[in-house]
């Protein structure tokens, strides 16, 4: 029998500093260790922000750091900013879970939970939101249902839940869907998930699903208001559409709807091919939007 135990408190950082994301440091969950890059603003005070940013499935904490510019706008803005890595370079959402037979042993949330406690608590952090990619968004939204007293919000970026799941959220939480009407991996209306050489991952819900599944969860209904973004670049093949529901003058849904996007953050770098992952929209920067977003719950 694999022997499990918990550490909070156990955490070592390995390496000074990987460049221009943060200090590298591990800790020991369930008997495994977990490894993740911290940045810490130079002006840190007690009761800033800390934002979870989750890499998508095949990536790595660094390369997501890279990708976002998350730790120039944690500077910028002032949050503390960590990036878990996932085992084998995905989380294992029920997705994962399902079809890798013999890792049903991992639990991502748990690690997710510790980290959350561990960092919030020597860094005397605020408010804590939760971001994700790919199968990082699908993960950030199974988090906020399995664990949603930890995040006063969540991002969830290219990504939809699976079709079947039955999990709902125990309380109201804020989140914010940006996905591309044109993403050839996770399509935009639903079904089969389709990596770039062909293999499969499971079926999910359509965007318009998976947004009405935390309108009911929050309580709300009604129509959104709709701000078209400018269409800034039209060599990018892209333009976007943001659509808000709100409470009380607070935003508590939100849908960046990528027209033309693909499999992308907006702003973001072309990590592959067009014709692997579709555009990139250019006429805004999705990481920024996101903070905004945060900052406004």
């Amino acid at each position: 029998m694999r022997e499990r135990f918990r550490t909070f408190r156990c955490i070592f950082p390995l390496l000074p500093l990987i460049a221009g994301c943060g200090r590298l440091m591990t800790m020991s969950h369930e008997g495994t260790n977990r490894s993740f890059l911290l940045h810490i603003p130079p002006d840190h005070r007690a009761g800033m922000p800390l934002l979870v940013a989750l890499h998508g499935g095949g990536g790595s904490a660094s390369g997501f750091a890279r990708y976002t510019g998350l730790t120039d706008l944690a500077d910028e803005i002032g949050f503390i900013v960590v990036f878990p890595q996932g085992l084998n370079n995905r989380w294992y959402d029920s997705i994962h879970l399902s079809r890798e037979p013999g890792m049903e042993w991992v639990d991502d949330t748990g690690f997710i939970a510790a980290l959350v406690e561990s960092v919030g608590t020597a860094h005397q952090a605020g408010p804590v939101f939760v971001m994700g990619l790919s199968n990082g968004g699908m993960f950030v939204q199974e988090l906020l249902v399995a664990r949603g007293d930890l995040f006063r919000g969540g991002a969830s970026v290219i990504s939809q839940m699976p079709t079947g799941f039955t999990g709902r959220t125990s309380n109201p939480v804020p989140v914010l869907f940006m996905n591309g009407t044109l993403d050839p991996l996770v399509p935009y209306g639903g079904g089969t998930v389709t990596l770039p050489w062909g293999e499969t991952r499971g079926e999910v819900l359509s965007t318009a699903g998976n947004v009405q599944l935390w309108l009911d969860w929050n309580g709300i209904g009604g129509e959104p208001e709709l701000t078209f973004l400018p269409d800034t670049d039209p060599e990018d093949g892209a333009k976007a559409v943001l659509s808000e529901w709100r409470r009380d003058g607070r935003v508590v849904v939100a849908l960046y709807t990528i027209e033309g996007g693909g499999h992308t953050l907006p702003g973001g770098r072309q990590y592959l091919p067009t014709g692997t992952v579709g555009n990139t929209c250019r006429d805004f920067n999705g990481s920024r939007a996101i903070i905004d977003f945060f900052l406004g719950i």
